[in-house]
């Protein structure tokens, strides 16, 4: 619900790769749980939920980066620099009115990307950067799947 005050919501802690070492998954949920908290009361979608996660990875797969990707119900997508919590870039209306429902961030040479899905059905792609669009959308489904 939308009332006012109290403590936020707890984030979803990430499952991380399958493969993963368990010590090496432990230092990495580590420094998420710090991201978080420089994250913490940073306001980048207006309050609304935040409802798709993704990190930058550098080129050593060991490390995290310094850049979060978050996607929003109010179908924004913002990049923080996660040394500082900095908003860097945002991109408001990504998927018209429609939420983000996820998102990933990927190498293609050497330029990086956003890649976000949105609630109107549609695929996007983005440059990490500033947030341009790489492309047109490509719609991919006609809305929710009947459980």
């Amino acid at each position: 619900g939308g009332g006012g005050g109290g403590a936020p919501p707890p984030m979803l802690e990430p499952l991380g790769d399958v493969d993963q070492d368990p010590a090496e998954r432990s230092h990495s949920l580590s420094r998420l749980r710090r991201y978080r908290e420089r994250l913490r009361g940073s306001k980048p979608h207006g309050g609304a939920s935040v409802t798709a996660l993704a990190m930058d990875r550098t080129e050593d797969e060991e490390a995290l980066s310094d850049s979060l990707v978050s996607g929003g119900v109010d179908s924004s997508i913002a990049v923080h620099d996660m040394a500082t919590g900095a908003l860097l870039v945002q991109r408001h209306n990504a998927h018209g009115v429609s939420s983000v429902l996820c998102c990933a961030v990927l190498a293609v040479g050497r330029e990086k990307r956003v890649v976000s899905g949105g609630q109107d059905g549609t695929l996007r792609s983005w440059r990490l950067a500033d947030l341009q669009p790489l492309g047109e959308a490509q719609k991919v489904h006609d809305g929710w799947p009947i459980l």
